[in-house]
């Protein structure tokens, strides 16, 4: 299996002529952040009625919208549809806004687990003008972890990978942390916010601020230094690290124990050592 490395690839079409497409496809790897990226954009000279199309494939939108620029400033519609797919199913939705330029539509989700996204819009703008448009998103990214697996026979994997999640894509007040077979799903989406990692509305805590071997759950996020954490890399450069907790002198690390790949196996805190069970993929 080929180990996946920390990249941000985005790609995205340049300046069009009136009525072109634009599309482009968004991919962000494996690290938690909450940072609002560009997607794809086009730009229309002057022209009577300019339109445009976006399109684009994202994975793990939390947030999407449509920003339009028109010269002179002039009235402009935005109708645009999201589906999100997961094992061949998808959920749809679509919408329609219209305002006075420069303006922002903002984009709502379908509701759905599956987190790989098609998002497309057509912009249009009302009389004579040069228009810009484009897509603005805030991502959620998942957090992974890599066990080896020693196999030494062909067809064996070397590296059984895995994500931070909540399983039942239920984020509520105790639900359980723990590792899922990693896949584009909201269940396995997460976001940081100073040194909290936020999954819905929770943060990741030391359940009862335990200390060593403490399980990890979702809880309402407050500041307290049992949902503070730190990435700390071995060394500058290096492709994984540990999450540190800053409750209990900063001697504790997001852990899988003994470094399980079972789907289900709860998280917990532990005395920071550099295991294998500790090595987490981040930016």
């Amino acid at each position: 299996m080929t180990r996946l490395r920390r990249t941000v690839v985005l790609a995205v079409a340049g300046t069009l002529a009136a009525g072109a497409l634009t599309t482009s496809i968004l991919t962000v790897a494996a690290h938690a952040g909450s940072a609002t990226v560009p997607g794809a954009h086009c730009q229309v000279a002057s022209a009577t009625r300019p339109t445009c199309f976006l399109g684009e494939s994202v994975p793990m939108p939390l947030s999407a919208s449509v920003s339009v620029t028109a010269q002179p400033a002039n009235n402009a519609t935005v109708s645009w549809t999201i589906s999100c797919a997961r094992d061949g199913n998808s959920t749809s939705k679509s919408g329609t806004a219209a305002a006075r330029t420069p303006f922002q539509a903002k984009l709502a989700l379908p509701r759905t687990n599956g987190a790989l996204c098609s998002v497309s819009a057509n912009v249009t703008v009302s009389g004579q003008a040069s228009m810009s448009a484009g897509f603005s998103y805030t991502l959620g990214q998942p957090v992974m972890i890599d066990i080896p697996q020693g196999a030494n026979y062909s067809g064996q994997p070397i590296y059984a990978l895995r994500c931070l999640s909540d399983p039942g894509n239920n984020p509520a007040l105790r639900t359980p942390a723990a590792i899922e077979g990693c896949d584009v799903l909201y269940s396995q989406a997460w976001t940081s916010s100073r040194g909290e990692l936020v999954h819905g509305r929770y943060c990741l805590t030391d359940k009862g601020n335990g200390g060593a071997r403490s399980k990890v759950i979702l809880y309402t996020c407050t500041h307290a230094a049992d949902q503070t954490w730190t990435y700390r890399t071995p060394r500058p450069n290096a492709p994984e690290g540990e999450y540190v907790l800053k409750a209990h002198g900063g001697r504790l690390c997001l852990e899988d124990p003994k470094a399980s790949v079972k789907n289900g196996t709860q998280l917990i805190v532990d005395t920071c050592n550099n295991n294998t069970g500790q090595r987490w993929y981040t930016n």
